[in-house]
Order: structure tokens, then sequence, then C-alpha cells
């Protein structure tokens, strides 16, 4: 499923193999609901822009926004960044189950690298939608 605005898109990260992690995670690792519930946001923020989104997309500095989903399951966490080329889209970099009060350091830290891979080598690391 691909989901695309007038002025905005989501993408996802792909890794070197080809690999797309974060659609493995909301199709995998979390349930229908959950899956329901952050299609219903990624369309708000594509809709409405990350700056009407704040109650629950979270600006991490630099270009990288951590969206939130508050669940009893698996409180999904889907790091973001733009996309480095196309005003207004957004590129889905990594994605974790919630399980402590504050961003894993490790988590921010595959995202940034994410985020790097993709502003390197966007046409390498990025394939278009997100369920």
């Amino acid at each position: 499923m691909t989901m695309s605005g007038a002025d905005r898109s989501f993408f996802r990260y792909q890794d070197n193999g080809g690999r797309d992690p974060v659609g493995e995670f909301l199709m995998e690792q979390i349930n229908k609901g959950e899956q329901a519930r952050i299609t219903a946001r990624i369309e708000f923020v594509e809709s409405h822009g990350v700056s009407q989104s704040r109650r629950f997309v979270e600006n991490l500095g630099k270009g990288l926004y951590v969206l939130k989903l508050h669940s009893k399951q698996n409180n999904p966490r889907v790091f973001m960044c733009n996309h480095p080329s196309v005003r207004g889209r957004f590129v889905m970099l990594h994605a974790y189950p919630k399980k402590t009060n504050k961003i894993p350091a490790a988590e921010a830290d595959t995202a940034r690298k994410r985020q790097k891979e993709v502003q390197d080598n966007p046409s390498k690391h990025i394939v278009e939608g997100h369920l």
C-alpha cells in the first residue's frame, strides 16, 4: 500500500541487501489494530505536516523525527527523516517496540546511521510505501 498526498509522501529505508526492516516490523511485529493506527497517523502527518502532529511526532533535531503510538501491547515507535531531495516527503528509517521511557541510544543510533545512508545515496536506500 502506498501513501501519498498532494504535498507529502512516505517512503521506507532499504538496506544494502535490499531488505526493508521498517516494512518487516510494521507487517510482522505489530498487530492489525496498531497497523491501522500507524496508518491513520501517517495520513495525518501527510495532510497536516510534522508541526501540526506534535501530539504524536517528536522532533529529535537535525531532520530526525519519531512517530509514537501508545498501545498496550507493543507501543511501536517509527523514526523518520525528511526526504533528501523532495520537500514535504519523509522516509521511515527504523521502527521498534517501546519498552523504556527514554529512546534507547542504540535505537536512535540505528536511525541516524540510516538517515545518513538515505542522504548520501537516496536512490539505493529508499523504497516507496509504508504498509
